[in-house]
């Protein structure tokens, strides 16, 4: 029987470890490229085959109800998002036509972005709790009429960006919580016709001037917590 010399089946036995290890690396190397697209592009792709998309702690995607398309009345929560992920989000959703509707909280979401979302005209309900929207921002908000519900609680706003608040004619529930508000602010709400459920605990509204907004609108529930 002929048998090799053992120099040339240590070449043999090299040259397959190395091939080996080259079609390793080939492999761990697409798989991570795939992981790398998934995770970059899935959230895009599948944007308009969501009821609900969540994003949260800053890079966690979760999503319910998948369906063919997005239906009316889908709700968008982005929490502690950075200011490149809503950005994002605010990009893919231009092309989408239907109602959503939408909550910032703890997102890097500032006055520049409610430009993007004012082309929402069937927006409803909208969360911007502890994000860096100004009284700039909130005049730009006036283009959504069909507004309902605004979650303004620990912003920088301040009774002169109430005053813009009056453009709102459906607006019924209002957040003000820890914002720089006073009784003077209040007077711009009087002019929200079906003002219903106001949240003023953490501002420096007095219980003079909330008597007053009250005896303009009877039916007007204000929460407020003074902390005697």
């Amino acid at each position: 029987m002929f048998t090799k010399p053992i120099h040339e089946r240590y070449q043999f036995s090299l040259r397959m470890m190395l091939g080996a290890i080259a079609v390793l690396a080939c492999l761990f190397a697409a798989t991570g490229y795939l992981i790398d697209r998934w995770h970059k592009g899935e959230p895009e792709r599948r944007m308009r085959r969501m009821n609900e998309l969540i994003l949260s702690n800053g890079g966690y995607w979760g999503y319910r109800g998948a369906s063919e398309d997005v239906p009316a009345g889908s709700f968008l929560s982005l929490d502690h998002a950075t200011t490149t992920q809503v950005d994002l989000i605010l990009r893919e959703l231009k092309a989408f036509d239907g109602q959503v509707d939408m909550s910032f909280r703890k997102s890097q979401f500032g006055d520049a972005h409610v430009k993007e979302i004012v082309g929402h005209r069937g927006l409803a309900l909208l969360g911007l709790n502890k994000t860096s929207i100004t009284d700039e921002g909130l005049n730009e908000l006036a283009g959504l009429k069909a507004l309902i519900s605004l979650d303004l609680d620990n912003t920088a706003i301040t009774d002169r960006g109430l005053e813009h608040l009056a453009e709102h004619p459906e607006l019924q529930y209002l957040s003000l919580d820890n914002d720089a508000i006073t009784d003077a602010g209040l007077e711009h709400l009087a002019k929200l016709p079906k003002l219903s459920d106001l949240h003023v605990t953490g501002t420096k509204v007095t219980e003079e001037g909330i008597a007053k907004l009250k005896r303009s609108k009877p039916n007007l529930e204000v929460n407020v917590y003074y902390g005697r």
